[in-house]
């Protein structure tokens, strides 16, 4: 019944199932949106141009970027340096900074997989997070940031990615005010690279939080 419900929220159409037993009353009664749903839900309803582009950065085992795929004219970057971690990235105390690199590399398979559907939308680049932007020379409709969640790796991240997205794009990025982890640094990173350049964050569900980038930020940003 597990098995079926993660299969439920991974999938983007209509179930059905015959009979009576405890799966086709889970179908009947649904299944309550996975904290991933919420998220490219967050994501997917602030992005009112055809065929986005973008890059998550901090992608673990795909979950969200096969819902972002989900929509058919969507292209994906997914980056993540799966176990090659700073120094600060421990800091933070992550569970993923204590994963064996065989974990790191199940998580890097599954991710492929679980992505695979997408064939040629969805890019994938095994590298840290700073290197990576590096590589980027088409501009972004939105970028999500949810890996370094201390206040150096945020702050690196945003400052990085930040140039990548486009005039009226969204940087973004998850656990904002945690309360489950007060000793991560997201919230400050982007409060304070927000004052910087004065513009506004907006915040939604499950600890979400964009930044629309302005025309007359361009430049100075």
């Amino acid at each position: 019944a597990q098995d079926f419900i993660e299969y439920v929220q991974r999938f983007t159409g209509t179930i059905q199932v015959a009979g009576d037993g405890l799966l086709a009353h889970i179908a009947r009664e649904g299944v309550e949106e996975s904290a991933s749903d919420v998220r490219a839900r967050e994501i997917l309803s602030r992005l009112d141009m055809p065929n986005p582009k973008g890059a998550e950065i901090g992608v673990f085992a795909g979950d969200l970027s096969s819902k972002l795929l989900a929509r058919e004219d969507l292209r994906l970057i997914m980056v993540d340096s799966w176990g090659d971690f700073d120094e600060c990235f421990y800091g933070s105390e992550d569970f993923h900074s204590k994963l064996s690199m065989t974990k790191q590399d199940d998580y890097y398979a599954k991710t492929k997989n679980v992505v695979a559907f997408a064939k040629d939308r969805a890019t994938i680049i095994r590298e840290k997070s700073v290197p990576a932007s590096q590589r980027i020379t088409e501009m972004l409709d939105f970028v999500f940031i949810d890996a370094d969640h201390s206040y150096e790796g945020c702050k690196a991240d945003i400052e990085a990615w930040y140039p990548k997205v486009r005039e009226g794009g969204l940087v973004s990025g998850h656990d904002y005010d945690n309360a489950d982890f007060p000793q991560w640094g997201v919230k400050q990173a982007v409060d304070e690279f927000a004052k910087k350049l004065g513009l506004k964050v907006e915040l939604g569900e499950n600890w979400t939080w964009f930044i629309r980038v302005p025309a007359q930020q361009r430049i100075a940003a």
